[in-house]
C-alpha cells in the first residue's frame, strides 16, 4: 500500500507492504516511480519532476527524485529515480535451492 498526500512543492509518501514481513519502509524507488506516473497520466500533477518525501515516521527521512522523459505527444517514455536516504541497517537473506 503505497499513501501519499500533497505538501509545499513535494509530495509526502508512506509504503506498507506487511505480506513482504515489511511493516513500512522509509524509502521506495520504484513506488514513487509508479507514483509519478499515475499522476502524470490522470492529470492530478502534470510536470517532468517530482520530489517525494518518505519515511519521517521511521525517524528515516528520504528524499526520492523522479524524472519523467516525456514524448512531444506528451506520453511518458522513460522514468528515472534517484534520491537521498539514510543508510540504517544491513538484512542478509538466505534461498536454498531445491
Amino acid at each position: 500500500m503505497h499513501l501519499y498526500t500533497f505538501g509545499d512543492n513535494r509530495i509526502i509518501t508512506r509504503n506498507f507492504a506487511p505480506l513482504y514481513d515489511i511493516n513500512e519502509e522509509a524509502a521506495t524507488g520504484t513506488s514513487n516511480g509508479a507514483l509519478a506516473c499515475y499522476l502524470y497520466k490522470h492529470r492530478y500533477l502534470r510536470q517532468e519532476s517530482y520530489v517525494f518525501e518518505q519515511g519521517y515516521a521511521l525517524n528515516s527521512p528520504s528524499e526520492i527524485l523522479v524524472k519523467l522523459a516525456i514524448t512531444a505527444e506528451k506520453e511518458i517514455e522513460k522514468v528515472y529515480v534517484g534520491g537521498r536516504g539514510y543508510y540504517c541497517e544491513t538484512k542478509y537473506l538466505n534461498i536454498d535451492s531445491i
